[in-house]
């Protein structure tokens, strides 16, 4: 069965150069949640100010036991409290292993909003098939999942349908130096852009709590 996935985006009230010790302190207890296979976290180097955690669960129920369990609404308290916004995305449907990418040493985020019906299966799966099959220089693989947004406080999120691709490469440099014209990633973009009303991407060097 998929793994169940969630994908966290927060930024701070007091714009820290980094999180507060005690929300981390708060963030880390999590990671020990029955049901809960891996939890990441970094700082989207694009955007610092924005963090990003990603949570990979056994499955949705797994979810529903921790928000159901006893200390939960304690834990929810004080994750809360220190952050000025808050975006956590769902998904349980993924193609690929969403550990390649996440446990790769540079994380790219790719998300597309407002994506057609056979975005996910018919267009973005074969684009990545295609780099993959490239071999491209510095990639290390990859995962999709068609995410929905379940929390979102104080922040502009598209309420069409989110398409995401996450990638693993070796550095974000590696990412970069294979964005030039004429290469296999913007020779295939025809395939997926045309079919979202948008995108956004940053990278991420997650580290495993």
């Amino acid at each position: 069965m998929p793994e169940t996935v969630e994908i966290a985006i927060v930024s701070f009230s007091d714009s820290p150069s980094s999180p507060p010790q005690s929300w981390l302190d708060n963030l880390k207890t999590f990671a020990s949640t029955p049901g809960l296979i891996a939890l990441y976290f970094g700082q989207q180097i694009e955007h610092p100010d924005k963090y990003t955690w990603v949570a990979r669960w056994t499955g949705q129920s797994a979810i529903d036991d921790f928000h159901n369990s006893p200390n939960f609404q304690a834990w929810a308290d004080a994750y809360a409290a220190p952050l000025a916004t808050s975006v956590i995305k769902t998904t349980q449907e993924t193609t690929g292993e969403p550990a390649i990418p996440l446990d790769s040493p540079c994380t790219e985020f790719f998300i597309n909003h407002g994506a057609s019906d056979d975005f996910h299966k018919a267009r973005l799966d074969p684009f990545i098939q295609k780099l993959v099959d490239a071999k491209l220089p510095g990639l290390i693989g990859g995962s999709t999942g068609e995410y929905k947004t379940v929390i979102n406080v104080n922040e502009e999120v598209p309420e069409q349908k989110e398409v995401i691709l996450l990638l693993g490469w070796v550095n974000k440099e590696a990412h970069t130096a294979l964005q030039g014209e004429g290469g296999t990633i913007v020779s295939n973009l025809p395939m997926i852009l045309p079919y979202s009303k948008g995108f956004h991407l940053y990278h991420v060097n997650l580290k495993k709590l």
